[in-house]
């Protein structure tokens, strides 16, 4: 019987592959959504909020690139 350690490092290779596509999903979907709410906040006349969520957006899609 195989310790967690066993399970872990076996086919670790798709797990850390299978991780990083989450995480990079998950980063796209960020930017995705603060680009929506730099639109609403310019919309609502908030150039601050705007340009710190086109700020974060930018950072969000920064990180999902670099992958």
């Amino acid at each position: 019987m195989g310790t967690m350690g066993d399970q872990t490092s076996a086919g670790g290779g798709a797990l850390s592959h299978n991780l990083e596509s989450g995480r990079r999903d998950r980063l796209v979907y960020i930017a995705d959504m603060l680009r929506e709410l730099e639109g609403l906040a310019k919309r609502d006349g908030c150039p601050t909020l705007a340009g710190l969520l086109a700020l974060s957006s930018a950072e969000a899609q920064r990180q999902a690139d670099k992958g």
